[in-house]
């Protein structure tokens, strides 16, 4: 067996156990009383959950290329998903999530899967992360003539200059603690931006350190309305 079908085998029966292991946690979560150790162990297979689908994904379209289609869902239906998914996290830290979406705006002709786990979900996790509590989140999506445009915006730390200056370079520790002592693993964005260029998009990144912001991390993605041959 080769290195690379022995990775395939592994990376998904952990994503298997991690799955089994999220769903016990979730179960028992209602019995008990507020508890931070089981958050953060929530949140640690969550961190576990999202690296190990990043890597199944990035290997597929890296084996096989990317898969462009339009989906019937809209971009207002995908971020109200996750919206969903996210809720409860979101009210540990006391977090507000505002999503602003143009009318009608259709989600790009990417695989919505990967585009709504491994690309937002993500980036998603990283704001909620490294946000403060009681503070907000702001998601924007938009079209500007052949592109659409998502920017997710936090009011949380910033990002480190020694961080920022590496912050999609694999061999490079990127990771830290969040404000609630959230443990990460330093490899959600180099996937992330991988992720996005093998679709023709781009991901761009201002933090308070570049001085146009007063505070908090703002994302910008951008992605072609129609598919681009890579």
């Amino acid at each position: 067996m080769n290195y690379k079908n022995l990775l395939r085998i592994l990376v998904h029966d952990v994503s298997n156990y991690l799955t089994v292991t999220h769903g016990y946690l979730e179960l028992i979560k209602p019995e008990v009383k507020q508890s931070k150790n089981l958050e953060k162990l929530i949140s640690v297979i969550n961190n576990l959950t999202e690296l190990v689908g990043g890597i199944k994904a990035l290997e597929a379209l890296k084996t096989n290329g990317p898969d462009f289609y339009q989906t019937d869902e809209t971009m207002r239906e995908l971020l109200n998903s996750l919206l969903n998914i996210f809720s409860s996290t979101l009210a540990f830290k006391s977090i507000v999530l505002k999503i602003e979406v143009e009318r009608n705006l259709q989600v790009p002709p990417i695989n919505t899967s990967i585009l709504k786990y491994q690309v937002i979900g993500n980036l998603l996790s990283n704001a909620i992360k490294f946000s403060n509590p009681n503070s907000e989140i702001n998601i924007h999506a938009y079209s500007e003539g052949h592109d659409t445009f998502l920017k997710i915006k936090d009011q949380g730390v910033g990002i480190p200059k020694e961080v920022f200056d590496s912050l999609f370079e694999w061999d490079k520790k990127s990771q830290r603690k969040g404000t609630s002592g959230e443990l990460g693993t330093g490899f959600g964005l180099p996937i992330v931006k991988q992720i996005v260029e093998i679709y023709g998009g781009t991901i761009a990144v201002v933090s308070p350190l570049d001085k146009t912001l007063e505070m908090g991390t703002e994302i910008t993605l951008k992605f072609s309305k129609e598919p681009v041959n890579k």
